[in-house]
């Protein structure tokens, strides 16, 4: 659902929904709620990769008064452990700056919870949920690397 007037707002349900099923909520912004996670038995940087790959853009929040950067606006005093972003996300984060112009094609997930592959013209992205082998050579948008073996959590790109 669009909420908001002038720009893009695009809102869901809580991401103790979207968790389990974030193909559904692509194109949206949600809160990354690791507690809610937790409860739920899911792992939170796996579903934080997933809803990247989806294409579900996760809140973050400028801390004026310390001067960090929060997945909550205003945090409670035992959120220290799960508020900030880590090197994971900050290098997913990045992995999906590089490849979102080229995950504007067609998308296909993958059989057996492989991944989502991103088809765009000669240009494709993966995005790995499982350690897999690849039919070809492709770069691995996290650490720069040229392979032919992908690893989960990762972000590959090859062609154009």
């Amino acid at each position: 659902e669009d909420c908001g007037l002038f720009g893009v707002n695009r809102s869901g349900p809580s991401i103790s929904i979207r968790g389990r099923h974030p193909w559904m909520w692509s194109e949206t912004i949600c809160h990354f709620e690791v507690p809610e996670l937790e409860k739920l038995g899911l792992e939170p940087d796996d579903i934080f990769m997933r809803g990247l790959a989806f294409r579900i853009m996760w809140y973050l929040y400028w801390r004026c008064d310390s001067g960090i950067v929060s997945f909550i606006q205003y945090p409670a005093a035992d959120s220290e452990r799960w508020d900030r972003p880590t090197a994971f996300h900050i290098a997913r984060f990045k992995a999906f700056a590089t490849v979102d112009r080229d995950m504007r094609g067609e998308r296909t997930v993958l059989a057996d919870d492989a991944g989502v592959l991103y088809t765009n013209g000669s240009i494709q992205v993966l995005w790995a949920f499982k350690d897999q082998l690849l039919s070809r050579e492709a770069t691995d948008v996290v650490t720069g690397k040229i392979t032919n073996r992908a690893v989960r959590h990762s972000i590959y790109r090859w062609g154009g």
